[in-house]
């Protein structure tokens, strides 16, 4: 189920703050932004760069960051960024028996035994006991929306990834003005810092928007937009072909998830 999101409105005359969980969002106008259109042959990390010249329309092609625990996937979109989130800890599923499989130790001969004999769909049929149950699936956390404020189309558009610095940047021209996104994921801080520049007063606008696959409700304070959640109890892959009932939830039961 998702339910319906708030907006939070930014227009920039000189700075605007958005903080949260997992993301910091600063946007800044009056400031030129440092072109990044330079020779690929030349530079310290000319070689240590990915340069695309479109934005990213399937996740495959979009700039990942993480620092371990965190990860962000930006698609670079000049009228719209998405920003998928995800943190390493959000599962579906809940407190479990660790004792799950405690007699598998008992068929680990068998299974060498049949390694030995090249028994291999003997091994496969027998490794099985070795296994624990389904230990449910990684849920994604949700998608950070920035909705941009342009009139006009988008030139000498171009998005980096600099593996040196684990920063990305998306860079193009609209009119006369410049504009510039950079992005990080900080860890020892353990948040995703995001700027926003433009090279002209007042050219710089935006609502921020926040989704998820999850059930979720979404709420501001004090100009912080916030979203609180929970994850299913239960969850089948894909793969497993076509299960009854999927997707369970139980409140309260859920891995719970603050953004």
């Amino acid at each position: 189920m998702i339910r319906p999101t708030h907006k939070t409105d930014v227009r920039a005359s000189s700075s605007s703050y958005l903080l949260a969980t997992l993301a910091a969002l600063v946007a800044t106008a009056c400031s030129q932004p440092s072109s990044r259109h330079t020779d690929p042959g030349t530079g310290q990390f000319a070689q240590l760069q990915l340069r695309y010249e479109q934005p990213a329309e399937h996740f495959e092609e979009t700039l990942l960051l993480g620092n371990g625990r965190v990860g962000a996937s930006l698609f670079g979109g000049v009228k719209t960024e998405r920003i998928y989130l995800n943190d390493a800890t959000l599962w579906a599923g809940g407190p479990v028996d660790v004792s799950v499989n405690s007699n598998s130790h008992a068929a680990l001969s068998a299974v060498r035994a049949a390694l030995t004999a090249e028994d291999w769909s003997g091994a496969d049929s027998l490794v099985r006991r070795l296994q624990g149950k389904f230990s449910e699936s990684y849920a994604p956390l949700g998608t950070l929306l920035l909705e941009m404020r342009h009139y006009g189309e988008a030139d000498d558009y171009e998005r980096t990834l600099d593996l040196g610095t684990a920063t990305a940047t998306v860079n193009y021209h609209i009119g006369d003005a410049l504009f510039e996104r950079q992005m990080f994921v900080s860890n020892p801080d353990r948040v995703i810092a995001i700027r926003l520049r433009a090279s002209e007063a007042e050219a710089l606008g935006f609502r921020v928007r926040f989704e998820s696959l999850l059930r979720y409700r979404v709420f501001t304070e004090n100009g912080i937009l916030s979203a609180i959640g929970e994850a299913p109890i239960h969850a089948e892959p894909n793969y497993r072909g076509d299960i009854p009932n999927p997707i369970v939830y139980e409140e309260g039961r859920g891995t719970r998830f603050a953004v």
